[in-house]
């Protein structure tokens, strides 16, 4: 696990903060240092403080306390079989550190929508990390529909693979969008974005589905919301602009199609032959597939006679039977 140091803006004359930055099964976490300095003593390839600094070995020491203790609080949470959540984390190297007791605090959420967006995001701690996922996509839409980064940083991002992008912490705002911008208009210029909007899909360049561009709209209002609920955002005519969903297909397997799927004849311990056994067992027990990939041995006890299985879920993080 790589701890990555950055600050939060290299272009201001002021102290800055130095955020910490880790990636986790596809997940970025953000974790405040507590440490701020001035971009001019900061060396962006070293992440650490340059030589000019009048305290260069001090700070770069407290770096690198802050780095073994962030992973050895992700190696402990992990080892409890616990979710690993950036606001334990945070407050957890808060107590080591004495940076302070509340880090909403620490973070000035008042600056700006985006910076509010990530204030939401990482003080949520009972989310999972699809959740996460799906929050964080809808900030990088945000970013690119209103032009936040460069052209040039855009189109890189791009070029980048399906998961590499998830991964990426290309886009970086430089420009902000001030609370007050937050109206109707506000949110039907990024429908408007996503309906026109493509992305690259199998080689070929594909429009957002209707669903996708209603759950976005839905999680822009959830940003909008806890903002206005902050007391940041007093306009509420966004909420005229509606998000469109449409029925789905909902293809499943009929019990005669099972039956028939399991009555086929294949080659005993085939590829073909294992697939079909996972698919039927499935179809009985309906388990996410992250959980059934995960089943052992160990997931099935016997109660009454009955076989049974126990696992704690991936998702939700609770047991299931």
């Amino acid at each position: 696990m790589n701890i990555n140091f950055h600050l939060r803006n290299l272009k201001e004359n002021t102290p800055q903060k130095v955020i910490a930055n880790f990636f986790l099964k596809n997940k970025r976490y953000k974790i405040d240092t507590g440490l701020k300095i001035e971009p001019k003593y900061w060396s962006k390839p070293n992440q650490k403080a340059n030589p000019s600094h009048p305290k260069q070995a001090d700070f770069n020491k407290r770096l690198k306390s802050l780095s073994e203790a962030i992973v050895a609080t992700v190696y402990n949470t992990k080892m409890s079989n616990k979710w690993l959540y950036a606001d334990e984390i945070q407050r957890e190297i808060n107590k080591q550190f004495k940076i302070g007791e509340c880090v909403p605090d620490e973070i000035d959420v008042t600056n700006n929508f985006i910076a509010f967006i990530d204030y939401h995001i990482t003080t949520k701690g009972d989310r999972s990390p699809e959740t996460i996922s799906a929050l964080l996509q809808t900030k990088r839409n945000i970013i690119i529909a209103f032009g936040l980064c460069s052209e040039t940083t855009i189109k890189k991002y791009f070029s980048l693979g399906r998961n590499e992008r998830r991964k990426s912490d290309l886009l970086v705002p430089t420009k902000v969008i001030e609370f007050d911008e937050i109206n109707a208009r506000f949110v039907e210029r990024f429908k408007s974005y996503l309906l026109n909007a493509t992305y690259l899909l199998n080689g070929e360049y594909v429009h957002y589905k209707k669903n996708s561009i209603a759950k976005n709209i839905k999680i822009l209002k959830q940003f909008i919301n806890a903002a206005l609920n902050e007391g940041y955002i007093k306009n509420m005519n966004y909420k005229t602009v509606k998000a469109e969903w449409e029925e789905a297909d909902m293809v499943y397997t009929t019990w005669e199609e099972i039956e028939a799927i399991k009555n086929a004849q294949l080659e005993e311990g085939s590829m073909e032959d294992k697939v079909r056994d996972i698919y039927v067992f499935n179809c009985y027990c309906g388990l996410r597939f992250s959980d059934l990939c995960r089943l052992s041995k160990f997931s099935f006890f016997r109660e009454n006679g009955q076989l049974m299985i126990k696992i704690r879920q991936k998702k939700t993080d609770n047991f299931i039977y």
